[in-house]
């Protein structure tokens, strides 16, 4: 049994893992914001810092 993950999936933990975000937030903002990557970013960190 193999298995797959999706881009998504891993586009979503990579967000997460580079800015300290859930991974289910990091998924939130890729639905919500789309692959812009400097505009995902941005949001994460923003999203961090609120939360500290």
């Amino acid at each position: 049994m193999s298995c797959t993950v999706t881009p998504d999936v891993e586009a979503a933990e990579a967000l997460a893992m580079g800015t300290g975000i859930t991974g289910d937030q990091a998924q939130h903002l890729i639905d919500r914001l789309g692959d812009d990557p400097l505009a995902l970013d941005e949001a994460a960190r923003s999203l961090r810092a609120s939360e500290q």
